[in-house]
């Protein structure tokens, strides 16, 4: 007599299709909140829809889930934004990012001799959360909670990069301030350099904020789902001497970071193992 057939195969075979319906609803409610995000107010579905590149009946399915716990409010007249939950949540995972990224960005500035930071995504501006200086006489530093632009800055074109066309529109607006004669201000070449950074890994601000400065961020993801960006900066002639090492160094303290956090075991290692290979290649 035969023994019976294992069920286990089967049960994993249902399984798979519903943990991927999860994580679709996961990235969709995502993108409901970063399209509210990029309002900096209330939204209505239509523009939600259009900057998160959702049909407008999952957008009001997504709204109506979020709003039961709090992550949205609405008002039937000025539309959705941002609610009180969301919002205590973010707080505290700012807090404890900063807390967890400060050992290794230290690790970094000394590795590098420049300044390091971490910066996120909040009211159309990459905001410092930590920051490293060197132990040298000529440094480049920025106050934590200070904004930066998003379109000129080497943090801002990672945490943009990877975004829908639509949100990034929707964060950048329709004109591109000039800082140096380096800065971009055409949205469609902009957003031909994200396509560049989401392949390579790495974005650079080259004296494209400030005359004489050049930055190389990563990107990189906290426990959260937040995009959040790790960067070095350095004078000019330092940065272009050193720029190879620069990258090997961010590369090695984006794997620390998301170690630290748990994000090293979350399923995205491969494209970063190429972004790695890339240093070496």
């Amino acid at each position: 007599m035969a023994p019976p057939k294992s069920s286990a195969p089967r049960a994993r075979d249902k399984a798979r299709p519903m943990q991927r319906g999860r994580m679709q609803l996961i990235s969709r409610a995502a993108a409901v909140l970063r399209a509210l995000e990029a309002q900096s107010g209330y939204a209505s579905l239509g523009q939600i829809a259009n900057a998160s590149g959702l049909p407008r009946p999952t957008v009001q399915r997504i709204v109506d889930a979020l709003a039961a716990e709090q992550f949205v409010s609405v008002d039937p007249q000025r539309g959705v934004r941002l609610g009180p939950e969301l919002t205590r949540i973010a707080r505290a995972a700012y807090v404890d990012l900063a807390a967890i990224v400060q050992p290794h960005i230290d690790n970094l500035a000394r590795e590098t001799g420049e300044t390091a930071a971490v910066t996120v995504l909040r009211d159309r501006a990459a905001v410092y959360i930590a920051q490293a200086v060197p132990d040298r006489t000529i440094v480049l530093a920025s106050r934590v909670g200070a904004p930066i632009p998003l379109h000129s800055t080497a943090n801002g074109k990672a945490l943009l990069a990877g975004l829908a066309e639509g949100l990034v529109r929707s964060l950048l607006g329709t004109e591109l301030t000039r800082s140096t004669r380096n800065t971009i201000t055409s949205v469609k070449e902009l957003l031909a350099e994200l396509a560049e950074v989401e392949r390579q890994g790495f974005a650079y601000d080259e004296e494209e904020q400030t005359e004489g400065v050049c930055a190389i961020a990563m990107p990189f993801r906290d426990v959260t789902g937040t995009t959040c960006s790790l960067s070095v900066v350095a004078p000019s002639p330092r940065f272009k001497a050193n720029l190879a090492r620069f990258r090997a160094a961010l590369a090695r303290c984006r794997d620390a970071i998301e170690l630290a956090t748990g994000m090293a075991d979350n399923g995205r290692r491969e494209p970063r193992r190429t972004a790695q290979a890339r240093l070496t290649a």
